[in-house]
């Protein structure tokens, strides 16, 4: 029996789950606990299987010759809350098996196995209508930490993270939304360009350790996705009460409609006031600053 195991990080976007979808461009933390699979081939019919979730099943019948039959069990430590990046984790290790059995290359640093992966992903989980899937979440899971990706110019480039005084939150809303159902509904003629340039600005402030203009422009892109109607009202209704609170320097919405996921920033010597505070309004903590630095196998 051939045992393949694999695993990677859990993703949020720290900017750029919109502007992606034209510019390719997005910053994403990748963070654990790490989503984990375990795929065997051989004589294994005595075993149960995890069901081929549907994003993945356009990819496993394409390669049915070496899929077809595999064991498929995923591990999901988040508990399938989403938000956090559990189906494009999910086609990724997909991938990654399906180039594992066949003896292929998976590295995703050499541009044509990014291609691949990609192309697959893209034939796979898009159906044609609405906004295609960026797909920079998928490439992103197999980096660790503070990743800043450009895909139409084949940049992955790690940043660190320049303010040890600043704490990071990622709380959860408690709320899912199905991204690949929301994008259909999403107009390509809507005008991003405006979240493009905050992505870039928030990328050029953390590699230049410019702490007052980082926060001012994560403030600035959650204000100008509420303002294209782009937050969630149970988000909406998070962000006031975290707004209030007074204990924050920024704060935004993550990922589609920023439903599932809110950033939180803070001095660090506020954090058990923070932590308090999230308690008492029963806000999920899914990630800390300390928490950056995911591996990937």
């Amino acid at each position: 029996m051939s045992i393949f195991k694999t695993s990677c990080p859990g993703k949020t976007f720290i900017a750029g789950e919109y502007s992606a979808l034209f510019s390719q461009k997005a910053i994403v933390l990748l963070t654990e606990p790490s989503f984990r699979a375990e795929f065997y081939m051989g004589d294994c019919t005595d075993m149960s299987k995890h069901v081929v979730p549907k994003h993945c099943t356009g990819f496993v019948t394409k390669h049915a010759n070496i899929l077809q039959n595999i064991r498929y069990y995923f591990f999901d430590p988040y508990g399938n809350i989403g938000g956090v990046g559990a189906s494009s984790a999910e086609f990724l290790f997909f991938f990654r098996a399906y180039c594992h059995f066949s003896g292929l290359d998976f590295n995703l640093d050499k541009l044509e196995n990014k291609n691949k992966l990609l192309a697959s992903y893209h034939d796979s989980c898009w159906a044609g209508k609405g906004l295609r899937p960026s797909g920079v979440d998928l490439i992103s899971q197999n980096y660790s930490g503070l990743m800043f990706i450009d895909l139409m110019n084949n940049i992955t480039k790690k940043l660190l993270w320049p303010f040890p005084e600043v704490a990071l939150t990622l709380v959860h809303t408690g709320k899912k939304l199905a991204t690949h159902e929301h994008l259909e509904k999403v107009s390509a003629e809507n005008d991003f360009s405006s979240l493009t340039l905050l992505t870039e600005e928030i990328s050029l402030s953390l590699e230049g350790g410019a702490k007052e203009k980082f926060f001012h422009n994560i403030n600035q892109l959650s204000m100008e996705l509420s303002q294209m109607g782009l937050v969630a009202s149970h988000t909406h209704e998070i962000l006031e009460l975290c707004s209030k609170s007074g204990l924050f320097y920024a704060m935004k919405g993550c990922g589609a409609m920023c439903s599932d996921v809110v950033l939180l920033l803070y001095g660090l010597e506020k954090k058990d006031r923070v932590q308090k505070f999230l308690e008492s309004h029963s806000l999920r903590v899914i990630a800390n600053v300390g928490n950056i630095g995911a591996t990937c196998v």
